[in-house]
């Protein structure tokens, strides 16, 4: 693969990243479903209240850190939910959940029912939320979680990117390889 090459298949995931970002909220996708959930939580501008519904402690994944626990508090809010395209007026509010990793004098520390003056959430999408007291951050449950719907986004993009690369390849100079 040549230098060359490689630059116009930058320059096709550059255009590409370019015209999904801008085209897909054309179609009713919102940014946040797109975007990696870390950065839509760190954007994030809704507020709530919310209450604690259950505890639990699992081992962890990490095989580095065999024998140490991670701790979960499930959560519960109210929100109002996304508006649809053309929709003025927000819905009745929706109860949301959150899975919200923390550290062993927190959990210690809360109890079911226990209630969560600050929570934060994407209003655009209520899935990615978390617990904004400065330790906990963005829950770890569904939506919120690394593996969620931008990962199809950026597969999307590298396809895109190919396409753009090849048809660059075809319009621009051909190499001597």
């Amino acid at each position: 693969m040549s230098v060359n090459r490689v630059l116009r298949f930058l320059a096709g995931f550059l255009v590409a990243s370019l015209l999904l970002f801008f085209i897909l909220p054309l179609f009713g996708i919102v940014q946040a479903k797109f975007l990696p959930p870390g950065i839509a939580y760190n954007n994030a501008v809704g507020k709530a209240h919310g209450v604690v519904i259950s505890k639990q402690v699992t081992p962890t994944g990490n095989p580095f850190k065999a024998g140490d626990h991670v701790y979960l508090v499930t959560y519960a809010f109210r929100a109002p939910p996304p508006l649809e395209r053309g929709q003025v007026k927000p819905g009745p509010s929706l109860r949301y959940y959150g899975v919200a990793r923390t550290e062993e004098q927190t959990y210690e520390a809360v109890k079911a029912d226990d209630p969560i003056a600050k929570i934060k959430y994407e209003t655009t999408y209520p899935d990615i939320n978390g617990i904004d007291d400065g330790t906990t951050g963005r829950s770890v449950g569904a939506g919120s979680n690394i593996l969620s719907g931008w990962i199809w986004f950026l597969l999307l993009d590298l396809v895109l990117a190919y396409a753009f690369m090849v048809a660059l390849e075809h319009f621009t100079v051909k190499e001597n390889i």
